[in-house]
C-alpha cells in the first residue's frame, strides 16, 4: 500500500485570488480541516446513500387507502 498525505498547494495563489492572507489558509487547514479529517472519513460509507422511508401520510396519499386496511396481497384499488 502506498503512503498518502494531504497537503496544501498553491497557497499564495489561492490567497491572492480570494483576497485573504496565506497564513489564514494555513491556519484553517491545520486547525480546522486536519483535526476533523479522521472523523469525517471514518463515518463516510461508500456507495449510494440509503433511501428514507416515506411517511405514512404520503403512502396513504399515493395508494389511496389506510395502511392497516391492506391485506398484504397486492394492490387494492380505492373505489370510493
Amino acid at each position: 500500500m502506498q503512503s498518502q498525505c494531504l497537503t496544501l498547494q498553491n497557497v499564495e495563489l489561492v490567497a491572492e485570488t480570494l483576497g485573504v492572507a496565506p497564513n489564514s489558509i494555513r491556519y484553517w487547514f491545520e486547525a480546522k480541516v486536519l483535526p476533523r479529517l479522521p472523523e469525517v472519513l471514518a463515518n463516510e460509507r461508500p456507495g449510494p446513500k440509503p433511501k428514507e422511508a416515506l411517511p405514512a401520510s404520503t403512502k396513504r396519499a399515493i395508494w389511496g387507502r389506510s395502511l392497516k386496511a391492506s391485506s398484504g396481497k397486492g394492490f387494492i384499488r380505492n373505489t370510493s
